[in-house]
C-alpha cells in the first residue's frame, strides 16, 4: 500500500508578522532569507517516518523566493485587519513534514512605503524564543549586509541544534536528568 505524506497539525504551527516603513527591497531580503536558511540546519530540516522510526533529513540550502502580496487597501478600509486575516488563514495550512521546508513567508505590500513580512513556521523548527532571539536580530543584521547598511554579515555559527540535540541525548542516556523524566512520565 502506498505511504502516508506526514502533515503536520495546525496547532504547531507559529505566525509573526513584522512591519517595515521605508523602501522594501525584496531581492535582499529574499537573500537574507537565504542566507539564513543556509545558517539554520533546522530550518532545511524535514522528517521521515518509516514504520516505527522518525528520520530528520538536513536538506541542501536552495536559493528563498518570497511571494509578494499587493494588499494596496481601498480607502477607510483597514489593512491591519486584512493582514491579521492572512496571518490567522496562513496558521491554519499544515505543512507537509516530509517535503517541507517546515516554513513559509510572504511579503505584503500595503502601499509604496508600508510592508509586512509574514513568516509562519512549525513549532519543530522554531519557537518563541528563537524568534526574538534568533530570526529577528539575524535577519535584520542579514538585510543590513545585503542592502549596503552594514559592512559585514554574521560570523559563522559554533554549532548547529543537531549538536544540541546529540549532547542532550547523551545527557540523557548517562542518567543526568533522570530526575526529571521521572517527573515529566508522571505528569
Amino acid at each position: 500500500s502506498p505511504r502516508r505524506r506526514s502533515r503536520s497539525r495546525s496547532a504547531y504551527n507559529t505566525v509573526m508578522t513584522v512591519a517595515y516603513r521605508g523602501r522594501l527591497d525584496v531581492p535582499a531580503l529574499e537573500r537574507s532569507f537565504t542566507d539564513l536558511v543556509r545558517r539554520h540546519e533546522a530550518w532545511r530540516t524535514t522528517l521521515s517516518s518509516d514504520p516505527g522510526e522518525l528520520r530528520q533529513i538536513v536538506r541542501e540550502p536552495a536559493p528563498v523566493k518570497l511571494t509578494v502580496v499587493d494588499l494596496v487597501p481601498e480607502p477607510g478600509a483597514d489593512p491591519e485587519a486584512a493582514v491579521a486575516g492572512m496571518a490567522a488563514a496562513d496558521a491554519q495550512v499544515p505543512f507537509d513534514l516530509e517535503a517541507g521546508p517546515l516554513w513559509r513567508a510572504r511579503v505584503i505590500r500595503l502601499g509604496d512605503e508600508e510592508w509586512r513580512l509574514l513568516v509562519t513556521m512549525h513549532h519543530i523548527v522554531f519557537d518563541g524564543v528563537g524568534l526574538n532571539q534568533v530570526l529577528l536580530p539575524e535577519l535584520t543584521a542579514l538585510y543590513a549586509a545585503h542592502t549596503g547598511e552594514a559592512r559585514s554579515a554574521l560570523p559563522s555559527l559554533p554549532f548547529q541544534y543537531s549538536d544540541y540535540a546529540i549532547w542532550q541525548r547523551q545527557m540523557i542516556d548517562a542518567g543526568a536528568w533522570s530526575g526529571q523524566r521521572e517527573y515529566w512520565r508522571e505528569q
